[in-house]
C-alpha cells in the first residue's frame, strides 16, 4: 500500500515523539526502528522534523507496533502517562523478569508483538486466531 509522503512524514514525527516519551536513547531508537547499523544518531533529528522514516516493510511493521503499543498504554493509563513509562521500565513476570523495553530492544519485532499482546487482549486474541 502506497502512503502519501506528507502523511508518512507526520507519522515519522509521531513515532519519534513516542520514542522520545519512552525515554529511549538515540542508539536504541535506531535499533527499535531497524534502521541501518551505520545510521548516526543525529539523523534522528531529521525524522523528528522534516523527513519520513524509510519506507521499508521492516520499518513499517515496527512503526505499526510502536503506535499500537503507545495507544494501548494510553488506554491502560488514561489519567497518568508517567505510569506508561514506569510500566515500560519495570521488570515483568510474563517477560521473565525483563522490562517491556528490554523485550523490545532484545527481540525486535517479536518483542514488540509480545509487549503489544500483553497490553492489548484483542491483538493477542488475533494472534492466536491466526495460529489455529
Amino acid at each position: 500500500m502506497q502512503v502519501n509522503p506528507q502523511h508518512r512524514t507526520t507519522l515519522s514525527r509521531i513515532v519519534m515523539q513516542i520514542l522520545d516519551d519512552w525515554e529511549i536513547d538515540d542508539n536504541d531508537k535506531i535499533k527499535v526502528l531497524s534502521l541501518p547499523d551505520e545510521t548516526k544518531p543525529r539523523v534522528l533529528n531529521h525524522y523528528r522534523n522534516s523527513t519520513a522514516l524509510p519506507d521499508t516493510p521492516e520499518v513499517s511493521q515496527r512503526i505499526e507496533q510502536i503506535v499500537a503499543i503507545s495507544e494501548a498504554l494510553r488506554t491502560t493509563y488514561p489519567h497518568n502517562y508517567r505510569m506508561s513509562i514506569h510500566w515500560l521500565n519495570t521488570p515483568h513476570r510474563r517477560f521473565n523478569k525483563k522490562t517491556p523495553l528490554n523485550m523490545i530492544l532484545e527481540n525486535g519485532l517479536n518483542g514488540m508483538m509480545a509487549v503489544r499482546a500483553d497490553l492489548d487482549c484483542a491483538y493477542a486474541w488475533s494472534l492466536t486466531e491466526n495460529i489455529g
